[in-house]
C-alpha cells in the first residue's frame, strides 16, 4: 500500500500543477528552451517506429539505400554501414516535431489565455490532461530503462507489483518495446 500512496500522490500532484498552470502554459513549457528540445527528442523516439511503417517513408529510405548502393565507393559503403538513412529520418523527424511544438505553443497559448469562463475551464482541464500525459510518457521511458538494466529482478519492479493501477503489467508490457522491435525489424529488412 505504501508505494501505491506515493504513486497516486505523485499523479494527483501532476494533475493539480497542470490544472493550475493551464494548457497554454504547460504547452509553452514543454515546447520552449531545453524542455522543447527534450520533448522533441522524446516524441521523436515515440513516433519513429510508427513513421518507419509509412509507405512513403519506406520508399524514400529504399531509394536512398539504392542510390548509395549503386555508387559503391567507400564513402557510400561507410554511410550504408552506419545506416545514414535511419539517421537522416530521425533528424528530419526531430526538426519537424520541434517546429510543430513551437508553432502549436505560439498559436494555442493566446487562444486559451482568454478570460472567458468556458475557455478558463478548458484551459485548466487541458493543462491537467497534458501534463499528466507528459508525465506518463516519462514514466514509460523510465520503465523501459529500468527494464533494460534490472529486468524484473530489481530496480522499481518489486514496488510496482500488485498495485491497483496495474503498473506491474504496464512495466512488463511497455508499449515502447514495440517501437524497439519495429526499428530492429526495419533495420534488418532494409539491410537485405
Amino acid at each position: 500500500m505504501g508505494s501505491e500512496f506515493w504513486i497516486l500522490a505523485a499523479l494527483g500532484g501532476v494533475v493539480l500543477v497542470g490544472g493550475i498552470m493551464g494548457f497554454g502554459k504547460v504547452l509553452g513549457q514543454i515546447a520552449s528552451g531545453i524542455f522543447g528540445k527534450v520533448s522533441a527528442v522524446v516524441l521523436t523516439y515515440f513516433l519513429y517506429g510508427m513513421v518507419l511503417d509509412f509507405e512513403p517513408v519506406k520508399r524514400l529510405i529504399t531509394l536512398m539505400v539504392n542510390k548509395l548502393t549503386e555508387n559503391g565507393n567507400w564513402i557510400c559503403k561507410l554511410l550504408l554501414a552506419i545506416r545514414v538513412d535511419m539517421i537522416v529520418l530521425a533528424i528530419g523527424l526531430f526538426f519537424a516535431i520541434y517546429l510543430a511544438l513551437r508553432l502549436a505553443a505560439a498559436m494555442v497559448g493566446g487562444i486559451v489565455s482568454c478570460k472567458v469562463l468556458p475557455l478558463i475551464i478548458i484551459n485548466r482541464v487541458g493543462g491537467a490532461a497534458l501534463l499528466l500525459s507528459y508525465a506518463c510518457v516519462w514514466m514509460l521511458i523510465v520503465f523501459q530503462i529500468c527494464s533494460w538494466i534490472w529486468g524484473t529482478d530489481g530496480g522499481i519492479y518489486p514496488y510496482l507489483q500488485g498495485t491497483v493501477l496495474r503498473l506491474d503489467q504496464l512495466y512488463l508490457n511497455n508499449p515502447l518495446n514495440a517501437i524497439i522491435e519495429t526499428v530492429k525489424h526495419s533495420l534488418g529488412g532494409l539491410g537485405s
